[in-house]
């Protein structure tokens, strides 16, 4: 499981100005089939992704960011 400590709250959508965080939480696969196969469980969950060449990049509801990267050689 991936949890992430995210801002939003009622009174606060935006992280406040300066803050530090993360552009996206990267998962390092071994195999470009790991990444196929997990391209094609989110699609049967229906689950909207991007996949590029050694990369598959999706957002939870919250809007968190996360990119699968195929490991390098």
């Amino acid at each position: 499981m991936v949890a992430f400590n995210i801002w939003a709250r009622d009174e606060l959508k935006e992280p406040p100005l300066g803050a530090a965080g993360l552009e996206h939480f990267t998962v390092v696969l071994p195999t470009r089939e790991d990444i196929a196969a997990v391209a094609r469980r989110l699609g049967e969950a229906h689950v909207s992704s991007v996949q590029t060449e050694g990369a598959l990049d999706l957002s939870d509801t919250e809007g968190n960011r996360l990119r699968m990267v195929l490991a390098s050689d």
